[in-house]
């Protein structure tokens, strides 16, 4: 298991590589996976031009291409068949969704009934929509294009 030292010391860097805009958006999510979650798949809740973004196609985490990208569908990640896969039957280890801060958000896994399964209505449209999504790759990129996407894990209470 990761400790929470790593989570955020690689958060830290990407908060450094990021710059000043980060820090309008409190609502950033990102994905790790892997042993250890030391593999980092991109940040859930970009917009298409954020370096990060699992929506940027000309970004290693966007791209089709990538192993370990989530759009790549022979990929590690982006298949059923990895065993770290988010729509594995079981992965192992299940990939994590957590905030800027390092909280963590939930599981990032397909199966409803996974103990501790991400919450967030967008996260689930996500890991459930991810066929459909992958097909329609262009079309679900422009909604990304002029902003992030707002989530309830990672905000204070009372927040949107």
């Amino acid at each position: 298991m990761p400790t929470r030292t790593a989570v955020r010391a690689v958060l830290a860097l990407l908060w450094l590589a990021a710059g000043a805009s980060m820090a309008r958006a409190d609502h950033r999510l990102f994905l790790f996976a892997g042993p250890e979650w030391g593999e980092f798949l991109g940040c859930v809740t970009c917009r298409t031009s954020n370096p990060y973004s699992i929506w940027n196609p000309a970004a290693e985490y966007g791209s089709r291409e990538n192993p370990n990208s989530i759009w790549n569908l022979d990929g590690s990640y982006g298949s059923a068949s990895g065993p770290g896969s988010p729509w594995h039957a079981s992965p192992q280890p299940p990939p994590v969704v957590v905030d800027r801060a390092g909280n963590f958000c939930g599981y990032f896994v397909v199966d409803p009934a996974f103990p501790g399964r991400v919450t967030d209505p967008y996260l689930r449209w996500l890991l459930e929509a991810h066929d459909w999504a992958a097909d329609h790759l262009d079309e679900v990129r422009a909604d990304f294009e002029a902003e992030d996407q707002a989530t309830s894990c990672g905000m204070p209470p009372g927040l949107p």
